[in-house]
């Protein structure tokens, strides 16, 4: 085996870890193609509406499928898929870590027009 034979084997099997710890299952990251009538909105203003923090939206968006991520790397969150999600999830109304700090799901309404 010459070394480039064994460099792409090397990077074959780290690929192959990188999707099994990420649970993906084999499938390589894409960038999502965004629903044309959502509206979308940075992940600071995410942040802001489900009081969590930067690190929780990305993950959210990745698990959850609520944003997608732009060719520059950064991400978008569906305002509307996230209203929807916060309302859904026990632990967004109990706080980021179930500590009880949570807010109400009518606040999320409140925040519908942003």
């Amino acid at each position: 085996m010459t070394p480039a034979d064994r460099l792409r084997q090397q990077a074959a099997d780290l690929l192959a870890l990188a999707d099994e710890l990420d649970g993906a299952q084999g499938a390589r990251p894409s960038i999502d193609v965004p629903d044309q009538d959502e509206q979308w909105i940075d992940t600071g203003r995410a942040m802001k509406i489900a009081r969590v923090s930067h690190s929780t939206v990305i993950r959210w968006c990745r698990r959850y499928r609520i944003g997608h991520r732009l060719p520059s790397g950064q991400w978008r969150v569906g305002r509307r898929a996230l209203l929807t999600f916060l309302a859904g999830r026990e632990d967004a109304r109990n706080g980021e870590n179930g500590d009880g700090e949570g807010i109400p799901v009518t606040t999320f309404v409140a925040h519908d027009r942003l």
